[in-house]
């Protein structure tokens, strides 16, 4: 095989993993290396100020690690995340470390589901979107794609450049 030839199937190659790279989906360690514990500062925000830094497609994973005598809840409303109610929770494990698929796009609200530990910050909202822009939602929650659709728009233009490149050198 020449080298013109090697070169297009290496760009080929690097064009189609491109244009896959925003569909793959990714583990999440909630709270990074402080894991899921009641913020020592009480800070509301801790835990949603890190799911903000991020951006979750369908398919991708959070894994909680926290003390055994903690807990994790999934609700189903804004309002049962606010007011910290684990009356009914659409979720719940207490093994210390869990592994949770964010299986469909829509809001995600997560609680601790011990008495004062919510109240004190130890709570999230994330937002999940498609993992490619244009499919059709499950839910009516709103999404933003700019990011996915960027990704997208620039892997098309790279492969589309590196094609041309490889044209113009055989």
């Amino acid at each position: 095989m020449n080298s013109p030839a090697i070169l297009i199937s290496v760009t080929a190659f690097l064009a189609l993993l491109l244009l896959l790279l925003p569909a793959f989906s990714l583990p999440f360690d909630v709270g990074d290396d402080s894991g899921w514990v009641v913020p020592n500062d009480h800070n509301d925000s801790r835990y949603n100020d890190w799911a903000s830094t991020n951006r979750f497609i369908t398919g991708d994973t959070l894994r909680f690690r926290y003390r055994k005598k903690d807990s994790l809840m999934v609700v189903g409303t804004k309002k049962e995340y606010r007011d910290c109610n684990t009356s009914q929770p659409l979720y719940f494990a207490n093994n210390g470390d869990t592994v949770y698929k964010l299986n469909a796009p829509g809001t995600y609200y997560f609680i601790s589901g011990i008495l004062g530990h919510c109240q004190d910050g130890e709570r999230m909202i994330v937002k999940v979107m498609n993992p490619l822009p244009g499919e059709s939602s499950q839910t009516g929650t709103d999404r933003d794609f700019s990011d996915s659709s960027k990704i997208t728009a620039v892997s098309v233009t790279i492969s589309v450049v590196v094609a041309v490149v490889a044209a113009f050198l055989y």
